[in-house]
């Protein structure tokens, strides 16, 4: 693997870590929570951005 792509994955690694101490944090309460994306709960938007 060269440099660039070992960077881009390093990249990856780190947001996906960041990304899952984030949802960790939900609270059972907050799934079904709007968001500022107003036709959406914190489940619609996750789903959709995992999914």
């Amino acid at each position: 693997m060269n440099k660039d792509s070992q960077s881009s994955v390093d990249s990856l690694e780190h947001a996906l870590r960041l990304g899952g101490r984030l949802v960790e944090n939900i609270a059972s309460r907050q799934w079904d929570a709007h968001t500022p994306c107003s036709e959406w709960t914190v489940r619609d938007l996750l789903a959709h951005v995992v999914g």
